[in-house]
């Protein structure tokens, strides 16, 4: 009799079971359909659906994460590519989705593992241009750059690669070899973050006018780009042309009111046509909005100190003191400079022998020993600081330009004119202060039309003080 009822049970059992089974896969189809359509919310809560009636389902666990992640719900999306994986769905996808979502979070190194195990399964470029990009935010820039060429490999016309490696190049400042890749990239990509990048290299190459033709292609394809404008700025700046500058740093501001660097780069601009009231409303502005841009901290002091506020001008010099107090080169080698900025001479002084006694093969530093002697009117030993650091680098034009004015304060007009000539011929030219100096020790030697000849050149190239020597001392 037990027999007569359990085959009846049994069939509604798996009849039961296949109801389940076929209401699984629909939502499963559904929740796939939602996906295809960017309905993630939707998408969502019908995998959740699928996945109440079997938790274990690795795919949906995954699909679902995959919703998350488009939704850049990170934290949810890693919760269900972990569950996926323990299930057994493993793939080049997950792990790179794992790793997406954990570098957006800032769980850098656990991201290159994620990146690392979807490489095993299937080398692929999206693959090794994000694990690029998190070498670079951990600093690893010579990994990133094997990245970024690995990625460049697999696809030789990757804009995204070849922009990539320029920007490593610009890093490094190797600008030609930046600019070059940045065009290769624009020929495939013309986007505005390319002609922005490619400006910003022929900004730091010096060639300002092709700068601000790219910052135009930038701004032309992204009116609202508020660094397009602040870059532009800067090479205009470069060019002398202030008014134009002044113009694009208000453009930065108005799309972006939150730009220190606008606020920072106009105020001095002001600063530097003395108009203080303004300088110091835009130079405050940008302390306020970002404390780390120290130079501001720099030119209020200046201004406080041209009116005569020496109280309030040595408050702003010793906040931006205090925010260099640390223990490692660089920021001690900054410090130096900002102290001699301030004229405290023997501070810097100081501050550069640190520096010297934290690298002793540093010719940079002792140079700047040098120049701060002088300043300090301690030739003789400002001489000797420079003759070290030629010991250490020969092909340095700025040492041989300090060298030369140590040995015009001693007299040595005859030394100090070799070396201003050897000075230039290492900075191929460029330099205006080299020239306005070598004028200065020309005048000493008599030799007054070379004088005049070398102020020229040096006004040329914009040097203020050159044009008052030659309305003093050159005939017309």
């Amino acid at each position: 009799m037990k027999i007569k009822y359990l085959i009846p049970f049994i069939l509604f059992f798996f009849i039961r079971i296949n109801m389940f089974s076929q209401t699984l896969e629909e939502y499963v189809s559904q929740g796939n359909e939602l996906f295809d359509d960017k309905k993630y919310v939707n998408a969502i809560l019908k995998y959740t659906k699928a996945l109440e009636i079997e938790p274990r389902y690795a795919e949906v666990l995954f699909n679902r994460g995959d919703a998350y992640y488009m939704l850049d719900k990170y934290e949810n999306a890693i919760k269900d590519f972990n569950k996926a994986i323990q299930f057994g769905y493993k793939n080049a996808n997950i792990y790179f989705r794992r790793g997406f979502s954990k570098s957006s979070l800032g769980n850098y190194k656990e991201a290159i593992l994620d990146y690392n195990n979807s490489l095993n399964f299937e080398e692929r470029e999206d693959t090794y241009i994000s694990r690029g990009y998190v070498y670079e935010l951990l600093e690893q820039h010579d990994k990133a750059f094997e990245d970024y060429k690995s990625a460049l490999r697999i696809n030789p016309n990757s804009a995204v690669a070849l922009h990539n490696i320029a920007n490593s190049y610009s890093r490094i400042g190797m600008y030609n070899e930046a600019i070059e890749t940045f065009t290769k990239s624009i020929k495939i990509d013309a986007d505005y973050l390319s002609y922005y990048n490619r400006g910003t290299a022929y900004d730091m190459n010096g060639q300002f006018e092709k700068a601000i033709k790219d910052f135009n292609f930038s701004i032309k394809l992204n009116l609202l780009h508020s660094d397009s404008y602040l870059n532009r700025g800067d090479s205009k700046e470069d060019l002398f042309q202030l008014d134009d500058a002044l113009a694009d740093f208000n453009l930065a501001i108005k799309y972006d009111s939150n730009n220190a660097t606008a606020y920072s780069r106009k105020g001095m601009i002001l600063y530097g046509k003395e108009n203080y009231p303004e300088a110091i409303q835009y130079l405050t502005k940008s302390v306020l909005l970002d404390t780390a841009l120290i130079d501001n901290y720099l030119y209020l002091g200046y201004i406080y100190e041209n009116q005569k506020n020496i109280s309030e001008a040595n408050n702003y010099f010793n906040i931006l003191i205090s925010k260099l107090d640390t223990l490692t080169f660089d920021d001690k080698y900054m410090k130096g400079d900002y102290l001699f900025k301030m004229k405290r001479y023997d501070q810097a002084i100081l501050q550069f022998s640190k520096c010297i006694k934290l690298d002793s093969l540093n010719a940079n530093a002792y140079n700047f020993r040098a120049w701060v002697k002088i300043f300090n009117n301690q030739y003789e030993s400002a001489l000797n600081d420079c003759n070290i650091a030629i010991s250490l680098d020969s092909l340095n034009g700025g040492i041989f330009d300090s060298r030369a004015l140590a040995r015009h304060k001693l007299n040595d007009f005859n030394g100090a004119l070799l070396d201003y000539d050897i000075a230039i011929k290492l900075s191929n030219g460029v330099e205006g202060e080299f020239f306005l100096r070598r004028g200065d020790t020309k005048y000493e030697l008599k030799d007054f039309e070379g004088a005049c000849k070398d102020w020229s050149i040096s006004n040329k190239m914009h040097c203020k003080e050159s044009n008052e020597k030659i309305i003093k001392y050159c005939k017309n």
